[in-house]
């Protein structure tokens, strides 16, 4: 839903991405133009910030022009205390771009190198150099490098001089030495005055080192686990790793393997060290017999997004008797700290799709902008409601609340429901009429980001195409961990907030009643962090062309901006919803529903 909220296009002129050392300034620059490609001339520019700096009128928040280019410029200053990752906005209208800016201390980083020995033909280093704000690389700052004495004999070259590390927050410097003469190379990398020294040998060998475990086979034979990395060549495995046997069930009761999964190969208990990312360090495992296709690394850790250790899957290239998948110290392995050792628990499963957190929100693509499918996960229960519009193109809902997997774990069926309520403005639980199911649903998954939506309702049959929308910066989440299906408990029952959230960033609808106690949604695309309770932003009401059995036409689309709202989440389960739509306001209580 979220591009047709633009009424015209807009780009970051200036990187995406970027990193602003406390205290000091740095220009932002969005082009804006209009549907045929024509610039967005003399229109207001409505620049903002999420608490990490000001504008030069030393508030958050600040106005501009667009030139004859449909170009607006702004300098950002970063609050001087730092260490905080934000976005700043700029909006015409409808549309908006964003940055990503990331504010740092200068003792808050470290330079972290990678280096790469004889890794290619001519036998050069390549150096991966990035600066580290904890695990988190700094994007487009600039690193400069030098030759130390000491070094014998003297390069062929090694460039560059200076470097960005761009939008992947790494800068690379090769050093080319003469061709069959080994020596020590050392080496200088400098950013702000922080200084990281780096000591190489290049000898004559260039094959890449590395170690194995073993274990039986059930079905005779041996499996081998190699550990490989290009980039250090001390990696290896370090005490307690090991090949377990498929029958493990030594775990907490909620940390059991999921129920389904055949780990064919046994479990593996992995600690490797000397393993230095960014470079991922890679994982072979070698069997007696073919590695089913469509297997993937289950393993048991938290995930930059999720803190809690749970299950997920890792990809994993099958080929014959061997399975490889790789790690990144820091990034995806087991304990997420850049230390060098790469530790993982798990083991190797085909998985039906639900496996995968199916939990998001589901849409038609561009060409049916407008309606789309919350989807609410808890284990292998679904939670999910269609919104949509009715016959006069008024938005409306259909959900289901329970259903069925197949055998095969790829289809899930439920009865669809259009409940009858009291309005929000005034809701009264004792007026709620769930009435009789209208229909059934069917969610089939092809795989974890697609899947075919089937529908009967009020007799009428038809099918829709869904993926997931893509509304969230692929950034470490900071933020609470609060996606899922919200209501106000048994005293409010009838209604609900779908919160979906991706990372840091989060997407509402709201599923209510109108005046005539007809079912009716509001949606919430976007918002920021005013604190790190409190998320607030804007409300929308829709309207577009009738969704049941018949073509969709998305030229119907409309939004309106009526109101703001304010989530504020007071405990990891509670939350208070403060809304204004139309003038009129009201708050209400908050509690994850448990299905």
């Amino acid at each position: 839903m979220i591009p047709a909220l633009a009424g015209a296009g807009g780009v970051a002129v200036t990187p995406v991405n970027v990193s602003v050392m406390g205290g000091e300034s740095r220009s932002f620059t969005a082009r804006f133009s209009n549907a045929d490609g024509s610039p967005v001339a003399g229109a207001p520019v409505s620049w903002a910030n999420d608490v990490c700096g000001t504008f030069p009128n030393s508030a958050s928040t600040a106005v501009g022009t667009t030139d004859a280019s449909g170009v607006s410029s702004i300098r950002f200053t970063a609050a001087p205390s730092a260490d905080v990752t934000c976005w700043l906005t700029a909006t015409v209208g409808e549309t908006t771009v964003q940055f990503d800016v990331v504010t740092y201390r200068l003792d808050q980083v470290s330079i972290a190198v990678v280096s790469g020995v004889n890794f290619d033909p001519q036998g050069s280093m390549t150096f991966q150099v990035s600066v580290q704000l904890g695990a988190e690389p700094l994007p487009e700052v600039e690193i400069t490098s030098r030759l130390l004495p000491g070094t014998a004999p003297a390069p062929v070259s090694f460039l560059p001089g200076a470097a960005s590390t761009g939008q992947g927050g790494r800068a690379s410097f090769v050093l080319q030495p003469p061709m069959r003469v080994t020596g020590e190379y050392n080496v200088e990398f400098a950013f702000r005055g922080i200084t990281r020294q780096v000591k190489m040998q290049r000898g004559p060998e260039y094959a890449t080192l590395s170690r194995t475990i073993t274990a039986q086979s059930a079905d005779g034979g041996t499996r081998t686990l190699t550990v490989s990395s290009v980039s250090s060549p001390g990696c290896g495995f370090g005490g307690g790793s090991a090949i377990l046997d498929p029958a493990v069930t030594e775990f907490r009761p909620e940390l059991a393997p999921a129920k389904g999964l055949v780990y064919t190969e046994g479990l593996l208990s992995i600690r490797t060290e000397n393993c230095y990312g960014p470079v991922p360090t890679t994982f072979t495992l070698t069997t007696p017999r073919p590695v089913p296709s469509g297997s993937m690394f289950w393993m048991l850790s938290a995930t930059k997004d999720k803190p809690l250790p749970h299950w997920h899957a890792v990809p994993v290239v099958v080929a014959g008797n061997t399975a490889t998948f790789t790690l990144t110290d820091g990034v995806n392995d087991g304990d997420l700290v850049t230390d060098g050792a790469v530790t993982a628990f798990g083991g190797f499963a085909v998985a039906p799709p639900w496996y995968f957190e199916l939990q998001d929100l589901w849409w038609g693509g561009l060409g049916e902008n407008g309606w789309g499918v919350s989807i609410v996960q808890h284990q292998e229960k679904l939670f999910a409601v269609i919104f949509a519009y009715d016959g006069n193109g008024m938005p409306t809902w259909y959900v289901m609340s329970a259903g069925q997997w197949n055998a095969a774990r790829t289809v899930f069926t439920g009865a669809l429901y259009s409940p009858r309520g009291a309005p929000y403005t005034a809701y009264d639980a004792s007026r709620l009429d769930i009435g009789p199911s209208v229909g059934t649903l069917t969610l089939t998954f092809t795989d974890a980001t697609h899947a075919t939506l089937d529908y009967v309702i009020n007799g009428m049959a038809g099918r829709k195409q869904i993926t997931r929308t893509i509304f969230g910066p692929s950034l470490a989440n900071t933020r609470p961990v609060v996606g899922d299906m919200w209501w106000g408990g048994s005293q409010q029952n009838g209604w609900g907030i779908a919160i979906i959230q991706q990372f840091g960033t989060l997407f509402a609808a709201w599923f209510t009643y109108n005046e005539k106690g007809e079912p009716t949604w509001f949606v919430m695309p976007a918002g920021s962090w005013t604190a790190t309770d409190t998320f607030e932003g804007r409300i929308y009401r829709t309207s577009s062309s009738r969704w049941l059995a018949m073509a969709y036409n998305t030229s119907s689309f409309r939004v309106a901006d009526v109101g703001t709202f304010r989530v504020r989440f007071t405990t990891t389960d509670t939350a208070v919803f403060e809304w204004t739509i139309d003038g009129r306001s009201g708050t209400l209580p908050l509690a994850r529903q448990q299905f």
